[in-house]
């Protein structure tokens, strides 16, 4: 490429702009059919992510400690709400712990567990969080969850890197190609494809 004139190179970007690059995962939801373009398959992952230095060690799981399982999703909490009460519903004692940057507003706090009480939820099962400032912090919130929800119908990616670097087990979907993004990430950390499920 470094031999190239600038001509050269405008030709070689616009041929590779008609190609699509979805996930290592996309083939297993049968979308092929749904491209014109060449799919291109990347060999590795679509995504690097180099961990902060100061992030400190990987705790052990909080259950052992507390007797019960804790829950957690520091994405962005547009993505999904409707779906933690059913989660924590579905398994006694429970916790949820959330971090999102409008927590540090006591309106926006009251009205989020208000939704997740009309939705079934007791607001003392969810431990909400506001903006962390400092990366080591923000890294050792971690230590509170025992599994991490990703969302969806568009997955984490840098958040998912960051459960996964602190420890902390991942459970995404499988389906369009947003939600792949989880699969594919937890695909490349050694994690079994037969135990995704399309619901």
């Amino acid at each position: 490429l470094k031999e190239m004139d600038d001509s050269h190179m405008l030709t070689l970007v616009i041929q590779e702009m008609s190609k699509e690059f979805p996930t290592f995962m996309e083939s297993l939801v049968h979308e092929r059919d749904q491209y014109v373009e060449e799919l291109v398959r990347l060999p590795d992952n679509f995504h690097c992510c180099t961990p902060s230095p100061k992030a400190g060690p990987v705790c052990l799981t909080p259950a052992l400690c507390n007797g019960f399982v804790t829950f957690g999703s520091f994405n962005n909490l547009a993505k999904v709400l409707q779906v933690w009460p059913k989660i924590l519903c579905a398994i006694p004692n429970s916790l949820l712990v959330l971090k999102c940057k409008l927590f540090c507003y006591d309106s926006v706090r009251q009205r989020f567990l208000s939704t997740l009480e009309k939705l079934g939820l007791e607001p003392l099962r969810v431990d909400i969080l506001p903006l962390i400032l400092l990366n080591h912090d923000h890294m050792e919130a971690y230590s509170l969850m025992d599994i991490s929800l990703d969302t969806f119908s568009y997955a984490g990616t840098t958040t998912t890197c960051e459960y996964l670097y602190m420890g902390v087990p991942c459970v995404t979907m499988v389906g369009s190609h947003a939600y792949n993004v989880g699969v594919s990430l937890l695909s490349k950390v050694g994690k079994n494809l037969k135990y995704f499920s399309m619901n």
